[in-house]
Formats: structure tokens, C-alpha cells, sequence
């Protein structure tokens, strides 16, 4: 763990969630660090390709793990739907605000 990157099959590492592969052994296997693969799930979490239910259900991913990925996933997705808001409402009332200016 060296700062190198490396390749990780997708398939595959979905492949050993799917059928129980503990944190021990995907860090061992994929050679990363309990923080990598915490960035991990979290990526695959907030790409689609598992969803929050099946990353939490893991008996073996800790309470504490698994209850941070769900946290910063939501967290991300209330950004982002703060950002559009914004916009939103900044599209809406700007217009009106030089409307009244104008007139």
C-alpha cells in the first residue's frame, strides 16, 4: 500500500461481497488498507452497482463501517440536491430581480 494504483476487477470484488467475503479477506486479497476499502464500497455504493441495503446487511463489514459509508452517501446525495436547489431558486428569482430594476 504504497501509494501505487492498482486494477480491481469490479466483477470479481462484487463477486466476493456477494458471497460473504469478510473485510479481512478482501483487504488481504486486494491488497488494501481498511480506509481503501471503505472508499471502495462507498464508490460502489454511490455508482449503482450495490446499493446501501446489501452493503449494510453485511454481517461481517463492522457497524461502524458500514453505518459511515451509508452516512457519507447521504450526505453526498443532500449535497447535491442542495446544489440544484440552489440553482434552482437562483435561476427563478434572479430574472424577477432585474425585471424590477429594469422597470
Amino acid at each position: 500500500m504504497n501509494g501505487v494504483k492498482r486494477k480491481i476487477r469490479g466483477k470479481e470484488f462484487v463477486r466476493d461481497l456477494r458471497n460473504g467475503m469478510d473485510d479481512g479477506q478482501f483487504m488481504e486479497k486486494y491488497d488494501l488498507s481498511a480506509e481503501q476499502l471503505r472508499k471502495l464500497f462507498r464508490k460502489l455504493v454511490d455508482s449503482g452497482i450495490i446499493d446501501e441495503m446489501e452493503l449494510y446487511t453485511r454481517t461481517s463489514l463492522s457497524d461502524s463501517t458500514s453505518t459511515k459509508t451509508v452516512r457519507e452517501s447521504r450526505g453526498a446525495i443532500q449535497r447535491l440536491d442542495r446544489k440544484h436547489l440552489l440553482r434552482k431558486t437562483v435561476g427563478e428569482l434572479l430574472p424577477q430581480r432585474l425585471k424590477r430594476r429594469t422597470a
